[in-house]
């Protein structure tokens, strides 16, 4: 099937039918000009249609980054959009482009991105928090800002369901300590993510309280 011909509404409709996401990835990398379609139907905010359309750009930019790069600019506005889902499918599509990013775009955005991470929403901050140990791989010149900003998560305040919620800042703090466990490696700060982990080995919450331990064991001989 030709996708590439199919208008936008044509292409709505095919949509419609839940294609197999594999074989229309596919499709995609025969055609890239088909990213164009799927953006726009996000734009259009055309029902359950758009989630499919970002569901695509996310894992075409898991395989195949270079494809969705050319749409750096489209994905930081869907990134600033209303709609939660689509924003938080953008904030990981742009982490994978961080691989190929030989404009250094994401340094325009580097301070909104990761200012995320004190968003009020837990999904929000957990999403840019999984993925900030891509750019301080790359960039590590980042290390100190990008850890500081992780550090102070235990000063944040999480919601759910608009009521102050500890168990979101726990999973917060369970993302924290998997982005230091992927770059504590490189890191110059690594008894500044000790001390925040340390702290973490009697959480309420025990999988973040045995990510903490199995975190100090790992690194015990820093």
């Amino acid at each position: 099937m030709d996708l590439i011909s199919m208008s936008i509404n044509e292409l709505i409709t095919y949509i419609k039918q839940k294609p197999q996401i594999d074989e229309f990835i596919k499709q995609i990398e025969e055609q890239p000009l088909l990213l164009d379609k799927m953006v726009a139907i996000i734009k259009l905010n055309k029902g359950s249609e758009k989630y499919f359309c970002e569901r695509i750009i996310r894992k075409t930019s898991e395989r195949n980054p270079s494809l969705v790069y050319p749409y750096f600019g489209d994905l930081v506005e869907l990134m600033r959009s209303g709609n939660h889902f689509i924003k938080w499918g953008s904030i990981i599509s742009l982490s994978n482009l961080i691989i190929v990013d030989d404009k250094f775009q994401f340094s325009t955005i580097y301070k909104e991105f990761f200012e995320m991470i004190n968003s009020d929403s837990m999904i929000t901050a957990c999403n840019v928090i999984k993925q900030s140990w891509r750019f301080v791989t790359i960039h590590p010149e980042y290390d100190d800002d990008m850890t500081k900003r992780l550090i102070q998560v235990h000063n944040n305040t999480y919601y759910y369901q608009g009521q102050v919620s500890s168990e979101c800042k726990n999973l917060v703090i369970g993302a924290v300590i998997d982005a230091f466990s992927n770059y504590f490696h490189i890191s110059k700060n690594r008894k500044d993510m000790f001390d925040f982990v340390q702290v973490e080995t009697t959480n309420q919450r025990n999988s973040v309280a045995k990510k903490a331990i199995n975190f100090l064991h790992a690194h015990a001989d820093y």
